[in-house]
């Protein structure tokens, strides 16, 4: 369970960077290039590789063992799902 409250934490950091990135759309910056390689990798990248895993697990956990959800913080379950639907929706259009 403490795996999942990392990943959890982590998630959260990665779409607050997708949240960057897709900001950096519309804001055109030339300085500083390596930060915003590294933004752009992790929000668009690894953002939605890691939600897709996190979601699968709290779906297994949510079905098969409901008691082990109570620990989980409601709002960043919540928040990581939200942002993992903007990504698909992202991913799509």
């Amino acid at each position: 369970m403490r795996q999942l409250l990392f990943l959890l934490k982590v998630a959260f950091i990665c779409n607050v960077l997708f949240l960057v990135t897709i900001a950096l759309h519309f804001i055109r910056i030339h300085e500083y290039s390596e930060l915003l390689s590294t933004i752009i990798t992790t929000g668009l990248i690894i953002a939605p590789f890691i939600n897709t895993v996190l979601i699968g697990w709290m779906i297994y956990l949510f079905i098969f063992q409901y008691k082990k959800t109570k620990i989980l913080p409601r709002w960043l379950c919540v928040g990581n799902t939200i942002c993992w639907l903007l990504q698909l929706i992202y991913i799509i259009l």
